[in-house]
This record gives C-alpha cells, structure tokens and sequence, in this order.
C-alpha cells in the first residue's frame, strides 16, 4: 500500500517548505522530473479502475432489483425466474442505473483525493 507523506524543512529564517510524495512523477536518466504517464499505461490504468468501478456499482444496483423482485411483496415468486430478469432489465432501470453509478464514482473520487 502506498502512502502519502508530508515532509517539512524549516531552515533558520526560510519559509516553510513542502515536499510531497508524487506518484505521478518518475525521473528520467538526467534526473528531471517527467510525467509517469509518457507512454499512457497511466491512463489506460486509471479508466480500466474507473471502468470496473462503476460496472460494479451497475451490478450491486441490478441484483439489489432482482432480489426485491423475490421478496414477499415481489412477483417474482409466482411468476420466476425469467419473468423477474426480464422486469428488472429496462431501459430505464439501465439510466438510472448509470447515472446513479456515475454519480457514485464521483464521490468515492472525490473522497479518495480528499481524505
């Protein structure tokens, strides 16, 4: 696990100065600082993650429907299995589902950054 860590240097009569871990910066040969992402294997990284993360909330969001479908109240107990996925898979379900995920992403990203 990496972790972010915070360095302060006080030098007599200086201002403070911080260093902070970067991940997103590599050096090169020369020691200059580049960007890690030259050959885009960050970014093809972080959409795969963003990807596989709001697939995953897609899927809690759909068998979260599918089970209400075989609760007491559902009609999924009388009329199946296939009646239950064919009710639970619409067009609409399929908006709500991704914005809802979208939405949901966001905010993790933003608590990631944050805390």
């Amino acid at each position: 696990m990496l972790r972010r860590t915070k360095l302060v240097l006080v030098i007599a009569d200086a201002p403070a100065i911080r260093l902070e871990w970067q991940p997103h910066i590599e050096r090169s040969l020369e020691g200059k600082p580049r960007p890690a992402d030259i050959d885009g294997f960050t970014m093809k990284k972080n959409v795969w993650r963003a990807v596989i993360e709001v697939g995953f909330i897609i899927f809690l969001f759909y068998s979260n429907l599918l089970m209400g479908e075989f609760e007491r109240s559902g009609m999924g107990q009388k009329r199946g299995i296939a009646w239950a996925i064919g009710d639970v898979f619409t067009a609409a379900n399929f908006e709500i589902a991704t914005i809802a995920a979208l939405a949901g992403y966001i905010l993790l990203e933003f608590l990631r950054k944050r805390f």
